[in-house]
């Protein structure tokens, strides 16, 4: 269910920007946006309304793929980098509502080797959006069903270590992609200077040979691992630990990292713990592991409301587990993740107790039981 009404919500924000009122059919503001955009295309305003009606009703894929071909024609998402408008991924909404790491995983399949196939699907899958892959990782999380012969522990293994691969590739020290999608120092200073500081900096480049200012405004920027205590290697497995880590720069995170960066780190905390939970008795034992210790910390950072500061002695166990360079700017850090993350929650129509309370569907199945030997 929640992700038809992350679909609707997000298609609406996107089309109204700050007009955009979550879980609101707005059906005469997004009609009047829609008509003169998208004459070729047409949903009829019943249907339309219904997808905000409770108890919901999730609509055929082909339906489906009407809001796909409305939003081709009336959405365009500014990059952040470059500033360039661009559509939407095709099949964005279908794929929102309709796919997913988990359904993909668990298809129909006649293969005489079903975990062999179940791996191979897992990791051919590649979300379309971080908000796809976050998605992914609430369903992972509350997976509590097994695929025919397979453990529900298993599979949930897998689709936990595809989506933790799929952060890694975007976040790895070495070659991460999602530094590509970000906006240069010199681009974010330039955009938040006045007329006068910016002819301060042009100055500044043009006082060398060759003047590299073109280079310096288009560079590709990169945390700085050295204050963050991972090294460069770090396994896909522990990738939620350099995510968490990045909180110690708090020069790199900020404008369009800092957002980017609070979704993808919620992301690899469901999915930490989806795996840890597949193994639960080990994780989350009395001893308290690496993964109950940061998983404690990522509740308190995304799914509670107090301020975090040195007094929260969950977040300072985490931060003590790392060897990187902590200030007091790193608990503000964490307080602006829990608010870019909750907001973007809230335009989606969803709390952090529903997500909270849909990802701990499997805790509630399989919850940890011990028994006493007389």
């Amino acid at each position: 269910m929640l992700r038809m009404k992350v679909a609707v919500n997000h298609f609406k924000h996107l089309l109204l920007g700050d007009l955009h009122v979550a879980a609101v059919h707005q059906e005469t503001e997004v009609f009047k946006k829609l008509a003169p955009r998208c004459r070729d295309v047409n949903i009829a305003e019943k249907t339309w309304k219904s997808w905000f009606e409770e108890p919901q009703i999730i609509p055929r894929l082909k339906t489906i793929r009407t809001l796909d071909a409305l939003a081709s024609c009336a959405i365009r998402v500014v990059s952040e980098r470059d500033g360039e408008e661009k559509a939407l991924p095709s099949g964005f909404f279908g794929q929102l509502v309709h796919g997913g790491l988990v359904k993909r995983m668990m298809q129909a399949s006649k293969s005489k080797h079903p975990l062999i196939a179940l791996r191979d699907r897992a990791e051919s899958y590649k979300p379309i959006s971080p908000l796809h892959l976050h998605l992914d990782a609430i369903e992972v999380d509350a997976l509590s069903e097994g695929y025919g012969d397979i453990s529900w522990e298993t599979v949930k293994r897998v689709g936990a270590e595809r989506i933790l691969s799929i952060l890694a590739e975007r976040w790895g020290p070495r070659h991460g992609t999602a530094y590509l999608e970000f906006s240069s120092d010199l681009s974010l200073d330039w955009e938040a200077a006045d007329a006068d500081r910016r002819a301060e900096i042009r100055k500044g480049y043009a006082r060398f040979k060759p003047d590299l200012f073109e280079n310096a405004l288009n560079q590709v920027p990169h945390p700085a691992w050295a204050r963050t205590g991972i090294g460069a290697d770090v396994s896909s497995t522990h990738i939620y630990k350099a995510l968490f880590s990045l909180a110690a720069d708090t020069r790199f995170l900020k404008a369009d990292r800092l957002v980017t960066w609070s979704l993808d780190l919620a992301t690899a905390a469901l999915a930490m713990h989806a795996l840890a939970w597949s193994d639960r008795y080990t994780t989350f034992d009395d001893l308290m592991p690496d993964e109950l210790i940061y998983w404690i910390a990522f509740e308190e950072i995304f799914f509670t409301s107090e301020p975090l500061d040195a007094s929260n002695t969950e977040i300072v166990r985490a931060i003590s587990q790392l060897d990187a360079e902590w200030t007091e700017e790193t608990f503000s850090i964490f307080n602006r993740a829990r608010e870019i993350y909750q907001c973007q929650l809230a335009e989606l129509g969803l709390t952090a107790n529903e997500v909270l309370g849909t990802a701990m569907l499997a805790v509630e199945a399989h919850p940890l039981r011990y028994v006493m030997k007389e």
